[in-house]
């Protein structure tokens, strides 16, 4: 310790002390800056290096300084290695310090150990120093003073150490330079005695010239550290400057909070809010964003409602993360209203007509069922409405003045419906009333009256005068249905009804129409299954000439065969067939399977196939004929299809030309039930047919009706004035029968003569030709079979 008592210079351990302060200080303002950029990211570039030499250069001078400031002593000479190695050992602590900057929070123990190495770096170089300067000294290290200076070193190193952590720096400086004067000092009171001088050896000045020149060149790197440092804040500013700009022209809005308060806000958030700067600034963040916390993960997004001056809401979309500052956050907010006005209208579409705004089917139904399903509900009448032959205004006046019809009807319905408690469109043109009825039934009525009065008034659309009527079903709830399904399927039921009763009216819904509804469903359906799992057969019925009485031919009729019901008769199901569309695969069957059986008969007649209307339009009817055709091996001239004049009127051109293209076939066409459609000279004119078939109404009325049987001679001679040939059908009588011959007609067809019978009872090789040796009286079938005969045409 009395070294340290010896003369010694005063300027120079000042000089030491500068030195280290402001080492310390470049060194620390370069590392710390250049780990603070980028919001914690961290780069190796310049001032990294310029703070790490720095701050080893200013550590080494600090030590060679304030070793040549102690009193005057002998120098040995200048160990060059020795040199490089003190210089060397200045990078460990300026790499302690570095690395401490670089560190992400470390812990109490780890700075307390950062601390202990930076001391030992610093002893290090005091010792590296002596032994290049080789002092001419006894040294008695004392290693109890030795032990506390690195102790005491550290100790104060690990505060400095903390303070850096903490973007403390001034105070970071001052303790670290502190440690490095005080280590140095308690290293040379530790390490070195009085220097004893050696045969008057002259005292060399080269420690004061090395430490001047060292402090000269650590204020040079201070300088330096000090201009890249200005260039580092104005670069930052600058940045921050750009950034400002990029966060104002964002087109989200950008919240910067800190403890629940608003510390800034962008132009966008502003524009948002309604706010200006000031309002927002200092507002709490849960009076501005409504129902806002910090428990939602970061950078989730979660929807809220931000709070407008008015009083009014607008949502928003909030994401929201840890700010650059110790508890501050930042959130972005984006405007929703957009998004939520177009799925709004999005639902909308979903849920209502677009044409006339009003609740569509699936909407209706779904509201319906609640209204039934809540408590208290009192007594409600559907009214299912209609529109009478609506597709003829679509046909006759175009698109848009259907949709300007449909629209206004909407509107009268919803005039004249006042209190009703939903109005509907189902359909194209169907309509639903949901009504209130104060007693069951009563105003309901009235109502619906009202309803479709309304619409037989004209409408006025795209230019042009639309006379309109519409028939309507009614259903009561509870008394015809609690549930919406069924509610609607009476009510849609008894619609049904007044379409058949004559249309531009109503009914009411009536159990046991329902339940003839039902049934005939049931059947629909029934008959449908029976196409596909052979219920259908062929009866045949034979036709002959009726000159000689042998067999001509055979026509088929089909036959249903029902499971649970027996037998069904072909006047009901095959109206069931033509109103859903079942009548055209039925026909194709009926065809190849009468082809296909006519071809094992004993006798090669012809075989008479009924053409449906619908079959005949939709059908490709001429390519159908062909390949049964060609599959089964049946001559064409053996084929007879009946077609009926119903089926030639909805497109005249084409029918003739479907005529043809049959007739080219070699097919023969018989029009069938003449005399009871559009019968006309000029039909038969200009269609090729080979035959007309004369309905039985005409020979049945013949025994009692004189009228009956003119007609039937006028048929049957403008048939041979054509040169067509005449069957007549339905000859019960054999007064019938001796009529028929009189009057010159080709063919008879009858009970008469022959019953319907299944492929594998047909007789065709049997003939009636002894009738003719009886005499004027031919037999007469018995009343039963008449009946029988009355009750299987088709």
């Amino acid at each position: 310790m009395g070294w340290i008592s010896w003369d010694h210079d005063p300027s120079l351990v000042v000089l030491a002390c500068v030195v280290c302060l402001l080492s310390v200080q470049a060194g620390i303002r370069l590392v710390a800056r250049d780990c603070d950029d980028g919001y914690g990211e961290r780069r190796a570039d310049l001032r990294l290096a310029a703070g790490f030499a720095a701050f080893g250069a200013g550590v080494w001078t600090t030590m060679f300084t304030a070793l040549a400031g102690f009193g005057p002593r002998p120098i040995g000479g200048f160990d060059i290695p020795f040199f490089l190695l003190s210089l060397l050992m200045a990078a460990f602590p300026a790499a302690v310090l570095t690395a401490v900057s670089l560190a992400d929070k470390p812990a109490w123990p780890a700075i307390a150990g950062a601390g202990l190495l930076f001391c030992a770096g610093l002893l290090g170089i005091h010792v590296l120093s002596l032994r290049t300067l080789m002092v001419n000294t006894v040294t008695r290290p004392d290693p109890a003073l030795l032990v506390a200076t690195l102790l005491g070193g550290s100790l104060v190193a690990g505060f400095g150490l903390r303070r850096l952590v903490d973007r403390r720096p001034a105070q970071a400086t001052v303790l670290l330079a502190a440690s490095a004067m005080l280590t140095h000092l308690g290293a040379a009171a530790a390490l070195a005695a009085p220097p004893i001088p050696q045969d008057g050896a002259p005292i060399r000045s080269l420690p004061a010239l090395l430490g001047g020149a060292s402090a000269i060149l650590v204020t040079i790197l201070w300088f330096a550290a000090a201009q890249l440092d200005r260039r580092a804040v104005e670069a930052a500013a600058n940045e921050a400057r750009r950034l400002k700009r990029h966060v104002e022209a964002g087109f989200e809005g950008l919240i910067f909070e800190h403890g629940g308060v608003i510390t800034d806000a962008n132009g966008a958030m502003l524009k948002l809010s309604g706010c200006d700067r000031h309002s927002l600034i200092g507002a709490h963040l849960p009076g501005v964003v409504k129902g806002f916390t910090l428990r939602s993960a970061p950078g989730q997004p979660s929807e809220h409602e931000l709070l407008q001056p008015d009083g009014t809401t607008r949502p928003v979309e909030v994401l929201w993360r840890n700010g650059p500052e110790a508890g501050g956050h930042i959130l972005a907010i984006r405007d929703l209203t957009r998004e939520k006005t177009a799925l709004a209208q999005l639902q909308r579409l979903a849920s209502h007509d677009p044409l006339t705004g009003l609740p569509n089917r699936d909407h209706f139904e779904k509201a319906l069922a609640q209204m039934l399903a809540a408590p208290g509900g009192g007594p409600l009448g559907l009214i299912y409405i209609d529109l009478d032959r609506f597709e003829g205004i679509y046909e006759n006046f175009g698109a848009k003045a259907s949709d300007q019809t449909l629209v206004q009807v909407a509107r009268r319905l919803a005039a004249i419906a006042v209190n009703a408690t939903l109005i509907a469109r189902l359909g194209r043109d169907e309509f639903a009333v949901l009504h209130p009825m104060a007693e069951p039934g009563v105003n309901v009525q009235a109502l619906v009256a009202r309803l479709l009065q309304d619409i037989e008034r004209p409408f006025e659309a795209d230019g042009q005068t639309v006379d309109l009527t519409a028939s309507a079903g009614i259903a009561l709830y509870p008394e015809h249905g609690t549930t919406a399904e069924g509610l609607v399927r009476n009510a849609a039921t008894a619609l049904r009804r007044a379409k058949r009763e004559g249309r531009s009216t109503w009914r009411m819904f009536e159990a046991e129409f329902g339940r003839r509804l039902h049934e005939r469903q049931t059947l629909e359906r029934d008959l449908a299954a029976a196409l596909g799992n052979g219920q259908l057969t062929l009866h045949y019925q034979t036709f002959f000439n009726a000159e000689t009485l042998e067999p001509a031919g055979c026509e088929a009729l089909l036959r249903w065969n029902h499971p649970l019901r027996g037998r069904i008769p072909p006047a009901e199901f095959i109206s069931l067939a033509e109103a859903n569309g079942l009548i055209v695969p039925m026909g194709k069957w009926v065809l190849r399977t009468a082809c296909a059986e006519a071809v094992a008969w004993d006798r090669p007649v012809t075989v008479a196939v009924n053409v449906s209307p619908a079959q005949f339009a939709e059908a490709d009817i001429v390519g159908d004929v062909a390949s049964v055709l060609a599959q089964t091996g049946l001559p064409p001239e053996r084929l007879e299809l009946e077609i009926t004049e119903t089926a030639l009127m909805v497109d005249t051109r084409n029918a003739l030309r479907m005529l043809r293209d049959l007739k080219a076939l070699g097919v023969k066409i018989a029009m069938d039930d003449f005399g009871t459609g559009h019968s006309s000279l000029g039909n038969l004119r200009k269609f090729p047919f080979d035959k007309i078939k004369i309905d039985r109404s005409f020979i049945s009325d013949g025994d009692d009706e004189p009228g009956a049987e003119a007609i039937v001679q006028t048929v049957i001679a403008m048939g041979n004035s054509l040169s067509l040939t005449i069957t007549a059908e339905g000859v019960e009588t054999s007064r019938q029968l001796a009529m028929l011959r009189s009057l010159g007609c080709t063919y008879v067809q009858g009970y008469l003569l022959a019953r319907p019978a299944p492929p594998e009872q047909l007789r065709l090789s049997e003939s009636h030709a002894g009738w003719l040796s009886s005499g004027p009286a031919f037999p007469v079938p018995p009343p039963a079979a008449r009946r029988l005969a009355v009750a299987d045409t088709g």
